[in-house]
């Protein structure tokens, strides 16, 4: 898992923002006392408001839910108005041969170079490709689901 991972290598300032209680109840009673070192938001990512600019925004399964072109810009433009310059992301999407819902919503699909060109699309952003990488993901029920990942650097 990423947040203790962080943690073990002295990362400070660590958010998490998870839209069910549930999840994020699980997640820190996971970490234990570690959980005490991390700001938790619940709700909706776009009604998060940061006090103090991100180097890292990790996104593991929101932004292949936004898929008309609206959602998709407000997406973006809280990732612009919060990630520093020379600060990362590291987005994981449904790949192009992934699925086409997900717990019974649509998504969109990506590659690398669609995920880069969309974030490159917003107010003339300057990303650039650090890492891609494609994940399957092997299912509860014994499916498999390929994922896209791509770590960006903004300049």
């Amino acid at each position: 898992m990423l947040l203790p991972t962080l943690l073990s290598n002295g990362y400070k300032h660590l958010t998490h923002v998870e839209w069910s209680q549930s999840a994020s109840l699980e997640m820190q009673k996971n970490l234990g006392e570690q959980s005490s070192q991390i700001d938790w938001f619940v709700g909706d990512l776009l009604n998060w408001r940061p006090d103090r600019s991100v180097d890292l925004w990790h996104d593991r399964a929101v932004f292949h839910f936004r898929i008309d072109s609206d959602s998709v810009n407000d997406y973006l433009k809280s990732l612009h108005q919060y990630v520093s310059q020379g600060g990362h992301i590291l987005l994981a999407t449904f790949h192009l041969d992934g699925p086409e819902r997900c717990s019974g919503l649509p998504v969109k699909r990506y590659d690398s170079e669609l995920i880069l060109s969309t974030l490159n699309a917003y107010q003339s952003s300057n990303w650039v490709e650090v890492k891609a990488a494609t994940w399957v993901h092997k299912t509860p029920s014994g499916g498999s689901q390929t994922f896209q990942y791509l770590l960006a650097q903004r300049h």
